[in-house]
């Protein structure tokens, strides 16, 4: 069986963990490419599954018009970044794009390696 994974997950769950760990309301382009391919790798893996990231252009820019009262795009120290509204919460971000993940694919999102790819090793 074959796994999407788009975009608007990607940043989601990179942002509640970047505020969370960090602080910061925001992650590039960069991590999320980064972030993306390590949870990719680690769900085919363990899951003896396949996964297919969604995180085209076209499909960053559908995310952003999607979910525009959550994320807008902006440029940080010359790196494109998503980054959250002001008001925004974890809480509401985890309702939005945790609660409907299969566990499988949760723990993809928040193990020890995702969260090294993100830069926010323990």
């Amino acid at each position: 069986m074959c796994k999407y994974i788009k975009i608007e997950d990607l940043a989601a769950n990179a942002i509640i963990d970047m505020l969370e760990k960090k602080g910061l309301n925001r992650v590039s382009y960069k991590q999320i490419i980064q972030y993306g391919n390590t949870i990719k790798k680690i769900y085919d893996e363990i899951y003896d599954d396949y996964t297919v990231l969604i995180m085209s252009g076209e499909a960053v820019s559908s995310f952003i018009r999607n979910y525009s009262n959550y994320f807008f795009i902006d440029t940080f120290e010359n790196d494109e970044c998503i980054v959250l509204k002001d008001g925004i919460t974890t809480e509401l971000l985890r309702e939005e794009f945790r609660a409907r993940l299969p566990i499988e694919l949760l723990y993809s999102f928040t193990c020890k390696a995702s969260m090294e790819a993100l830069g926010l090793a323990a």
